[in-house]
């Protein structure tokens, strides 16, 4: 063994050994992050868990782990091993004996899409957004606690509390970013409170067991999130659309006003009872086309399809019956601006 081999086997000992030790650190001020994935071929979805741990004031880069979800990029199936010829689901590539990662359900899927559908989201995540922006985040935590920021705190719980904030505010950011950049449909969540203590446990309840796709884990665990004074609430008058989002577990809906996205409560009014937990996510603003006068949603420069196109998760039977509920809830008239949303019911 040369002198390099001996030096990397020390480095991978010490490494192993604060892995173990993170494992039983309690989660309380630790920047937790939820990604989840779609998979490319149809609506199940692959999290991927990202931890950064506050370092100690002198530590030039703070500890970082990555829970990766092991299963099928291309359709969320488990994984096993073939040494068959294969070909690439993704880019259609054909590769030779040897052995190889595939799915239960036989879909291969190359290092360069692989790369791309997975890969690449996170390393954009965590990687960029840390370390490009980290000498800020150190400068943003001492520029609060100078400013007396947490200041109730002893001096080590409350470095660790104000890197924690700083790091989320970068994330925050980030989700954007990675959402555009990624290929599929990617979100982000910032987990503030989570009420399994200690890493190693959060760990073993998280796609541990066979759950068929399900994730019943992953929704206990968003189900325990507090979202950390980013609650918001979600208000549906039109019962339609409200029984359609119920029995189907989503529904396109139209609202006069840009939102908030991500997690939110159901309600009917201000004093009404929470219905369900949802995701909400923009999809784009509606406008008339001239000449034809045909309805067609829009992000920006980017055509999303006709509105007739998503009437069929609405609720209702037709554009001209969705528009006119649309009237009656603002007074006899279509807003000003509308923009459509995507709700997905969560619990």
């Amino acid at each position: 063994m040369n002198e390099i081999e001996k030096k990397l086997e020390k480095l991978c000992v010490r490494h192993e050994k604060e892995i173990e030790k993170l494992e039983r650190k309690l989660l309380r001020n630790v920047a937790l992050a939820l990604v989840r994935v779609k998979c490319i071929s149809n609506e199940n979805s692959r999290y991927f868990l990202v931890m950064v741990f506050p370092p100690k004031e002198n530590e030039y880069l703070p500890k970082v782990l990555v829970y990766h979800d092991d299963r099928c990029t291309y359709c969320g199936a488990n994984l096993t091993i073939t040494e068959d010829r294969v070909k690439c689901v993704v880019c259609g590539r054909e590769f030779g004996e040897g052995e190889k990662i595939v799915c239960s359900e036989g879909h291969y899927i190359c290092n360069k899409c692989y790369y791309e559908n997975t890969e690449k989201l996170l390393l954009i995540f965590v990687f960029e957004s840390l370390v490009r922006n980290y000498d800020a985040i150190v400068t943003k935590v001492r520029e609060l606690m100078e400013l007396g920021y947490k200041k109730d705190l002893d001096k080590n719980l409350r470095w660790a509390v104000t890197f924690r904030d700083a790091v989320y505010s970068i994330f925050e950011n980030y989700a954007e970013k990675i959402a555009k950049k990624a290929v599929g449909d990617v979100e982000v969540v910032l987990l503030t409170n989570i009420v399994a203590p200690v890493f190693g446990r959060l760990i073993q309840d998280i796609c541990m067991k066979k759950c068929e796709n399900k994730c019943e884990t992953i929704m206990k665990l968003l189900n325990d999130v507090k979202m950390g004074g980013r609650k918001t609430v979600i208000y549906f008058k039109s019962k339609k659309a409200l029984e359609h989002l119920l029995k189907n577990g989503e529904v396109y809906t139209i609202r006069p006003a840009k939102r908030t996205e991500g997690f939110a409560f159901v309600k009917t009014s201000k004093k009404g009872k929470k219905i369900a937990i949802v995701g909400v996510k923009y999809v784009g603003e509606i406008v008339l086309t001239a000449p034809d006068g045909e309805w067609f949603v829009a992000d920006g420069a980017y055509a999303k399809g006709k509105l007739e196109e998503f009437v069929d998760k609405s609720g209702f039977d037709s554009v001209e019956e969705w528009l006119e509920e649309v009237r009656k809830l603002n007074g006899g008239k279509l807003p000003d601006r509308m923009l459509l949303y995507h709700v997905v019911k969560v619990l």
